[in-house]
């Protein structure tokens, strides 16, 4: 049988759908080519040539993974990244005031060809948000993970706290400011928060200076905005980290958490489902408030010293080109 050829079709900004799609493209086995959204409707070439399906990864980038795959004469995969339901109702939108990618999310489950989900849980929420949706359509596929192979640094348990996340109320930014306050109340500890809003500078800088408000000098200076990183600094970045912290009120999979427990970081995420999921026995929970997460955060740094498990196991690998493959 031929190697499958992925055409990828995702947004143009940065974040965990764009780790999710860069963990993709590693996969051996395959030949994958990575479109912007906003350009694959219109492209041409080579690049697309003898494509057997085109893997769309965001609502809004779905009109052009379409339209590629029915010029091209292949199936389209969408894989749900953001349960698009589910945040509209927990910002407190009605049917009236549905979001863009919303109604797009709704097409592209109609019309896709095969679904994809990161996990058990997640497929439950998606579920429970489309009734008519057959829960047998949608495949669970957990995304690789892009991380090179690194050890934790000598020295880390005295590493900084480390968040990687987007900032939105939805992800608990706002829980995560008040933590990082009383976190750097001890003047022995510092926090590196990575990610952010690079797509949208001026709410980026509201939320990191809502990160600041509280904060007096000495503690600023223990405070650190990395920015999103590429696979290889954030590695080193978890590889000194002594926490990594999680306030996230909803995921598909909680990629940052399976990232840090690949390196083998101790770690704290809230406790929905999709986190119990991807992180087991070996992470301490937390529910929605601040002395909860402080409470986690001490367990997790006293507790055993946590083991890194593959990122990427082979047989995952072969999971996603067994499902390529049977989908072209």
């Amino acid at each position: 049988m031929s190697a499958p050829r992925i055409v990828h079709v995702g947004p143009a900004f940065a974040g965990g759908v764009g780790a999710a799609i860069e963990g993709l493209t590693r996969i051996a086995g395959a030949t994958h080519v990575r479109l912007s959204g906003d350009s694959a409707q219109v492209h041409k070439g080579a690049e697309v040539a003898h494509a057997t399906c085109v893997h769309c990864h965001h609502a809004l980038a779905w009109p052009a993974a379409r339209s590629l795959a029915r010029r091209l004469g292949v199936p389209a995969v969408m894989t749900v990244h953001v349960l698009q339901a589910r945040q509209s109702r927990m910002r407190g939108l009605t049917a009236a005031q549905a979001t863009r990618s919303e109604r797009l999310e709704r097409e592209a489950l109609a019309e896709a060809d095969a679904l994809t989900i990161g996990t058990c849980a997640a497929r439950e929420l998606l579920c429970e948000d489309h009734p008519g949706l057959d829960p047998a359509r949608v495949t669970v596929l957990a995304p690789p993970l892009r991380l090179p192979h690194v050890s934790r640094a000598l020295g880390a348990e005295g590493g900084p706290f480390v968040a990687v996340t987007r900032f939105d109320a939805l992800k608990g930014t706002d829980l995560l400011i008040e933590v990082v306050a009383r976190v750097l109340d001890d003047p022995a500890r510092a926090v590196v928060i990575a990610g952010g809003l690079p797509d949208n500078p001026r709410a980026d800088a509201r939320w990191r200076e809502a990160f600041l408000a509280p904060l007096d000098a000495a503690r600023r200076a223990r405070l650190s905005f990395a920015g999103w990183l590429e696979a290889d600094a954030l590695a080193d970045l978890y590889a000194r980290a002594s926490v990594f912290v999680s306030t996230s009120r909803i995921e598909t999979y909680g990629l940052a958490l399976a990232e840090a427990l690949a390196i083998g970081v101790p770690a704290v995420a809230s406790g929905i489902a999709v986190h119990r999921e991807v992180g087991g026995e070996r992470v301490e929970y937390a529910d929605d408030s601040v002395e909860s997460v402080l409470g986690a955060i001490a367990r997790a740094r006293l507790g055993p010293p946590t083991a890194p498990h593959e990122g990427r196991p082979a047989n995952l690998d072969e999971a996603w080109l067994h499902f390529w493959r049977r989908s072209g």
